[in-house]
């Protein structure tokens, strides 16, 4: 059906406020649809239903069969249609008739609901289409003027019997005149004479004669719908849809690259692309191809490989390093590297030569000569420090009497130990467990029982007598010390911790906590030789021999000392308590040491309980030497001043080198020796900055400058080593017919772009092919990056139609088309209208008007050009000649008020035909 059947239909959303008249389309799109659309199919097919479907904005929905569409067409009804409504409309005429998703409804209010579309078919105030051939007005009047004499009798109406049934007619007084639309047969249509010169339209079926050709250049998509074939010639030469998409279509690059086809910029190529071949020589932007390439390296009396590799060689690293060269970085240089020798005083990056380095040398006034004997560039070695006595920080061996400050007391920490740190905090071994020393841990780490008092250990200890009935000395009951014990001289009842006799001869000993009675014996000896207390018995007491007598003259010595009690001086088994005279506190000799000389020792010192934690027998370790700021000999780290015996001059031995001997040595160097290196002094080590801050070049990325030089390689050499020009050209010389120069350029060539690009070669990232490129055509249905060949888009599009003049049949459905308004204003006079630049003309009559057509309907627009008359009958309008009118008649246009007319081009006889869509419509 042609859009211009559409009459008068507004589109309602929502509450229906806001009225927006709908874009038309001519079918009903099964893929697409834009909000505010309507489509009418005219013809059934698959599960689609015919009539008038609108596109809610998610899918199309049916709205009014097509008979109600045609019939509304046909008596000029107003067809509102509302969808999504969300409060009731009642906006409606009472002649209204209500249809609810495509079923006739009753009443004249739109319910809300989003489940609903309606249709409210609203027919004109009047019902008449003609009287006489003249169109009523808007109020459905007909002017009927007499000719000549005579009375009417009656008015009656005929109609197409075909389409119309009349009843009614004639009315003769008063009475309707009634017309109904004929039945017809399923999937008919009303429509002109299939082909030839224009006819009266009839009710027939669709042919594809009727379908508008495919001629508009507006991109879109022709789609074949349900139950239809279409001829596989009119597939092979049309297109229905491009890439899955429809409407208006812009080639975009991933249409190319989905198709195995290349972008312009930055093209991945594969397989084998091809270009035509330049014309030999030719130096512009054109691809070369390798026949090109080919061509022109046969013609080229120099290269023919390049360190073994043909084609298009990349001088490389290895082709450097592999002639002898040295690369920019990290060149490990052999032989005699020379390089330009920079001017005095420079100090840039610069490469240093010797030259450089004996002339800065030569300026020092008070500068190195020479040190230890080395000339130039002079790192201090360890040898340096070692040779003038000088002792390395690792594992020194130190001679002398070497020095170090004194750690604080209680240090613990890596600081060197003196003998003044350990004296104050350590115990020589000599003075362990000796008298007056400091007492030992066992394994255990306890002190030994031997070398504690028995009053710590629980031994008995003689206090003297006691007078148990005076109580002289005074005990008292649980007071006491542990061992102590007196014997009773004079017997007594003295208490004492619930003891209360005592004889004479018995022992009162504290236990500890309490005084305990041990019961004497009448056998004790209670004095000696009238002598009681602590009785020493002289030689002359016991008239044993004096000094001056040996116990030798003694026929049995062991039994005359026996005898007397007595202990051989060798190997004596002293029992009791021996005593002995106390030495001088401080006494180192073979003297007895008594208990009174190792308290009194142990007191002068502040005696050891544990060493760094540990007791018993303890091993100095190095960490006990380190822990408290002790150095160890091997690998110490000096702090502070450390110092040691300064070696005589000249010494070159493992001694260390203090700085008396260093400032000596120095001192004593030809010429005025070193004082600083670069501005530093002491131990100065070089450093890349002295080499680059001279001119000189690090081994790691050398800026060379000026003509550097390396020695000359023989020829044939493939190492390391620094290719100099005479190896290279040497190199060169020997070769059968090597390089002499590439594109214009000699040496180290490397390509570059405007080589390929120069020989008519194409760059990878956008080329610009000429004449016929070529490449591999890819397997149908390839959807990569791979360049698409005609082949394989011919290939693709194999299954689709022409868009020039394809031939359809069945059921064919298109994108809608561009609709463009030209207005034009108020007119009078000759207006011209340019049918090929718009859809649809508007323009206002206010006075008598020619119209005239030029061009032919634009291909890229429908068929129908439609002009909108406003105030069209308030003056003489004047059609150009031949114009083809419908029944005859050109339209009778509404004196104040908007009408709208179609205008047709007929190919066939190349004339304009005007047809009525719509006269006096409502806004």
């Amino acid at each position: 059906m042609d859009s211009a059947f559409f009459y008068q239909l507004t589109l309602h959303q929502g509450a229906g406020s806001g009225q927006t008249e709908a874009t038309w389309v001519s079918t009903l799109p099964l893929l697409q649809g834009n909000a505010n659309q309507v489509a009418v199919l005219y013809k059934s097919g698959g599960t689609q239903t015919q009539g008038m479907y609108v596109w809610t904005g998610t899918q199309w929905r049916f709205v009014l069969p097509y008979t109600e569409v045609s019939y509304a067409v046909i008596i000029g009804a107003t067809i509102d249609i509302f969808y999504n409504v969300t409060v009731p409309y009642t906006g409606l005429p009472t002649n209204t008739v209500l249809w609810r998703n495509g079923i006739q409804g009753s009443g004249t209010t739109v319910e809300p609901g989003a489940s609903s579309v309606w249709a409210a078919v609203t027919p004109p105030a009047h019902g008449i289409l003609t009287v006489n051939g003249m169109m009523p007005d808007a109020n459905g009047n007909v002017q009927i003027t007499t000719q000549g004499t005579g009375t009417v009798q009656s008015v009656g109406l005929s109609l197409p019997i075909s389409i119309f049934a009349v009843t009614g007619s004639p009315v003769t007084s008063m009475g309707t005149l009634t017309a109904t639309l004929q039945s017809q047969n399923a999937n008919a249509f009303f429509a002109g004479p299939m082909s030839g010169a224009p006819g009266i339209p009839a009710f027939r079926t669709i042919q594809s004669s009727d379908l508008p050709l495919a001629t508009t250049t507006t991109p879109g998509v022709v789609t074949v719908g349900d139950g239809l074939t279409v001829n596989a010639g009119v597939l092979a030469a049309d297109v229905w849809s491009f890439n899955g998409r429809l409407g208006a279509i812009t080639l975009e690059l991933t249409d190319v690259t989905n198709v195995g086809g290349a972008p312009l910029a930055n093209p991945v190529f594969t397989g084998i692309p091809q270009a035509p071949t330049a014309a030999p020589g030719t130096n512009s932007e054109q691809i070369a191809t390798t026949s090109f390439v080919e061509t022109a390296i046969s013609g080229i009396v120099g290269v023919t490989s390049f360190d073994g590799r043909t084609g298009i060689v990349t001088l490389q690293l290895s082709d450097i390093v592999g002639a002898g060269g040295a690369p920019s970085m990290s060149p490990a240089f052999t032989g005699v590297p020379t390089a330009p020798t920079a001017t005095a005083g420079t100090n840039s990056t610069q490469i240093a030569t010797t030259a450089f380095v004996e002339t800065a040398i030569s300026t020092i006034s008070s500068g190195v000569t020479s040190f230890d004997g080395r000339t130039g560039i002079v790192t201090l070695q360890l040898m340096d420090v070692t040779g003038v006595g000088g002792a390395p920080i690792a594992s020194p061996a130190f001679t002398g009497i070497p020095t170090a400050p004194t750690p604080t007391a209680g240090d613990n920490s890596t600081q060197i130990a003196t003998t003044a740190f350990v004296d104050d905090n350590f115990v020589a071994t000599s003075m362990l467990g000796a008298p007056n020393g400091v007492a030992t841990l066992d394994g255990t780490g306890t002190i030994p029982m031997s070398q504690l008092p028995s009053s710590v250990t629980g031994g008995l200890n003689y206090q003297g007598t006691w007078n148990a009935m005076t109580n002289t000395p005074m005990l008292q009951s649980g007071v006491g010390t542990k061992g102590f014990y007196y014997v009773v001289s004079v017997a007594g009842n003295t208490l004492l911790d619930g003891i209360n006799v005592w004889n004479v001869g018995d022992w009162a000993v504290y236990s500890g906590t309490a005084w305990d009675r041990l019961a004497g014996s009448s056998g004790d000896v209670l004095s000696v030789n009238g002598m009681t207390g602590v009785v020493t018995i002289t030689a002359a007491e016991v008239g044993a021999l004096t000094a001056t007598n040996n116990l030798s003259d003694l026929t049995n010595t062991a039994a005359a000392l026996a005898n007397i009690g007595a202990a051989p001086r060798v190997n004596a088994a002293l029992l009791g308590t021996p005593t002995a005279p106390t030495a001088t506190v401080g006494t180192n000799t073979t003297q007895i040491a008594t208990t009174a000389f190792v308290a009194a020792a142990i007191s002068s010192v502040s005696g050891v309980t544990s060493f760094d934690g540990r007791t018993g027998v303890v091993t100095l370790m190095a960490s006990d030497v380190t822990s408290v700021g002790g150095a160890l000999l091997a690998s110490p780290a000096f702090t502070g001043i450390p110092t040691g015996p300064t070696a005589t001059a000249g010494t070159n031995t493992t001694q260390l080198a203090t700085t008396a001997f260093v400032a000596a040595a120095v001192a004593n160097i030809t010429g005025a020796g070193v004082t600083s290196f670069d501005g530093r002094t002491g131990i100065v080590t070089l450093e890349l900055g002295d080499i680059t801050g001279a001119g000189g070049a690090p081994i790691n990325n050398p800026a060379f400058t000026g003509i550097p030089t390396a020695p000359t390689a023989t020829v044939g050499t493939n190492t390391q080593q620094i290719a100099t020009t005479a190896f290279v050209e040497a190199a060169l010389s020997t070769m059968v017919s090597g390089v002499t120069s590439f594109d214009g350029r000699t040496g180290a060539v490397t390509l570059e772009l405007s080589d390929i690009t120069g020989a008519g070669g194409a760059p990878l990232a956008s080329p610009m092919f000429t004449g016929t490129p070529e490449a591999p055509t890819a397997t149908a249905g390839t959807n990569t990056q791979q360049i698409a060949t005609t082949a394989f888009v011919e290939t693709a599009v194999a299954g689709y139609a022409p868009t020039a003049s394809p031939t359809f049949t069945g059921r064919v459905q298109a994108d809608a088309y561009s609709y463009t308004v030209e207005p034009l204003g108020s007119v009078t006079g000759t207006v011209t209208l340019n049918l090929g630049i718009a859809s649809e003309f508007t323009l206002t009559i206010t006075g008598a008007t020619t119209i005239a057509f030029t061009n032919t309907l634009a291909a890229s627009r429908s068929e129908v050009v439609y002009i909108r008359f406003t105030n069209a009958g308030s003056a003489a309008i004047t059609w150009p000649t031949g114009t083809l009118f419908a029944g005859g008649m050109a339209p009778m246009f509404t004196t104040a008020g908007t009408d709208l007319v179609g205008v047709k081009y007929d190919t066939t006889t190349s004339t304009y035909m005007v047809f009525v869509i719509g006269l006096a419509l409502a806004t």
